[in-house]
């Protein structure tokens, strides 16, 4: 937990450990980068960059700790957050059902951004830009101002 909430530690060294096991890796990994929801993603470890154990093989999300080097901390929440829950496998739309429309516009603005300052650009991908962006008109049309046969909760 005091991994989770530190805001200046960016190398962890363990030695040999060897006692580690899949649990307290686990456990580990999800404080770097935890995808079980946006907010949890967004409240991880964003400035640990460097774990090193011995000559043992970790398996802690690499992309992560690659990302936890970038300066902006802002811009490294919105890359795991757009990684993990902007991708076409892994998008689940019922998080926005419900949401104000001024909110859903915040969705798209954001879905944007993240897409613009990609941080390894060979990961930049249109498509997938336009999967989300296709999934969230097909099924929430008035927050383009389209009409279709749902009714935004909000707008009723």
């Amino acid at each position: 937990e005091s991994i989770k909430e530190n805001r200046s530690l960016t190398h962890l060294g363990l030695g040999g450990n060897i006692a580690i096991t899949s649990a307290g890796w686990n456990a580990l990994s999800k404080v770097v980068c935890n995808p079980s929801s946006i907010a949890t993603t967004y409240f991880c470890n964003h400035t640990l960059s460097v774990v090193t154990c011995g000559h043992l093989h970790y398996p802690l999300p690499r992309p992560s700790l690659e990302l936890n080097k970038l300066p902006n901390k802002i811009q490294v929440a919105r890359q795991k957050i757009f990684q993990h829950h902007f991708q076409r496998e892994n998008f689940r739309i019922e998080p926005f059902i419900d949401m104000e429309v001024s909110q859903l516009i915040q969705v798209v603005k954001f879905i944007d951004i993240a897409h613009a300052e990609l941080a390894d650009y060979r990961m930049r991908n249109e498509h997938a830009r336009y999967s989300i962006l296709f999934l969230l008109l097909k099924n929430i049309p008035q927050i383009f101002g389209v009409n279709g046969n749902r009714t935004h909760p909000k707008l009723r």
